[in-house]
């Protein structure tokens, strides 16, 4: 017989989250508590869109497991989801504490540090992940923007002149590195590069903004 947890792990994997729900239920009232059961809750509640309820399944897998990394992690989504970024932090920072090479939990670790106006934190868990894996290019993209939002346009030009030797075609790109050279004074260069921008992606509202 299959048990009710290894039936909400299958609905999981085939999106069906209310019937997930309903079988990791099951599964502690019948098997027991456990903290992948919870868990799971947590997950099949947050893909649902009840971020409440899955806060709440994730903290009670804590409760059971408070050294999992993962939950930690996915307790920080379910606050990211919800706004509250600063508690959302606190959860990466736990996550990362734990397994410093979680990769994932940094960059949503620098993504809730930004929303919350640390952009200087968000540059050093930034550097970290470039470190972890430094053929990302998105990585290294988020870098220079972070850098350029935290004050520090030359280390921005830096990290972004790179990038575009490795990959010209992104607007991104020339958007962070024309609004750093505009930081810097280099008011041509920061046209020629936000020119650049403008012809790969004129429709992109971000890079727009930086004319602003």
């Amino acid at each position: 017989t299959i048990s009710h947890y290894e039936k909400a792990k299958a609905s999981l994997m085939k999106g069906r989250h209310q019937e997930a729900i309903e079988e990791f239920k099951e599964a502690i009232r019948l098997e027991g508590e456990s903290a992948e059961a919870y868990h799971g809750l947590g997950l099949a509640y947050l893909r649902a869109g009840d971020r409440a309820k899955a806060i709440e399944s994730f903290k009670e897998a804590l409760r059971l497991k408070p050294d999992w990394a993962q939950a930690h992690y996915d307790l920080g989504q379910g606050y990211y989801e919800a706004g509250n970024y600063k508690t959302a932090a606190n959860s990466f920072e736990e996550a990362v504490r734990l397994q410093p090479d979680f990769f994932e939990a940094l960059i949503s670790l620098s993504k809730a540090y930004q929303h919350w106006g640390q952009h200087a934190s968000a540059v050093t868990v930034l550097q970290k992940a470039v470190q972890l894996r430094p053929a990302n290019l998105d990585t290294r993209t988020s870098l220079g923007a972070a850098l350029v939002l935290a004050g520090q346009p030359q280390d921005a030009i830096v990290v972004l002149e790179e990038l575009v030797r490795l990959s010209s075609e992104s607007a991104l790109v020339y958007a962070n590195l024309g609004q750093a050279y505009r930081l810097t004074g280099k008011y041509q260069e920061a046209l020629n590069a936000l020119t650049q921008a403008l012809r790969i992606s004129p429709e992109d509202p971000v890079v727009h903004n930086w004319w602003l």
